[in-house]
């Protein structure tokens, strides 16, 4: 995404503490004005309290508005995110969901995205992959996006071998 400061990252499977890292990142309030996105390549039933900004047969992109619900997207939001919009997409109709995101979005803003098929689509500032170390089994899709991380970090459980408090948007 062009004109964003934007930070990926994706895992190597389920509960290797992508949510945890990203909710890290947006609660350091080193910068304000954290745009946050979590892609699911799954489709969940929706409830009434979702407030949907776009649904179609391919894609629905909702904006989270309520931090109690326990969901990834609420955590990002209680975490102090600007805006965190959940979405429900296969990677073949990301390009689509992200040109319907730039009009949510300003320019310049920084974002935060939490997805390996996102970085299919575009190169974005800053690409992290995360792996569990007691899990060495890691989805087919994941072997590629490896070889394109800016860093590749390890989480057991509780710590990162990694400093997050590092990373500053600018």
């Amino acid at each position: 995404m062009k004109n964003y400061n934007t930070i990926i990252v994706a895992g190597t499977g389920q509960n290797v503490g992508k949510t945890t890292l990203v909710c890290n990142i947006i609660s350091q309030k080193k910068t304000k004005n954290i745009y946050a996105i979590k892609i699911s390549p799954h489709f969940h039933k929706l409830t009434k309290s979702d407030k949907i900004i776009t649904q179609t047969n391919d894609y629905i992109i909702v904006e989270e508005t309520n931090i109690d619900t326990g969901k990834d997207s609420a955590k990002m939001l209680k975490a102090g995110a600007t805006k965190v919009f959940y979405i429900q997409s296969t990677d073949k109709f990301l390009p689509k969901v992200f040109t319907e995101l730039k009009m949510h979005i300003p320019e310049k803003s920084n974002i935060i995205i939490e997805s390996g098929g996102a970085r299919n689509i575009f190169k974005p500032t800053l690409f992290l992959m995360i792996k569990h170390v007691d899990n060495n089994l890691i989805k087919l899709k994941s072997i590629e996006l490896l070889t394109l991380a800016d860093k590749i970090i390890t989480f057991d459980g509780n710590k990162y071998d990694f400093n997050y408090n590092e990373i500053n948007f600018k």
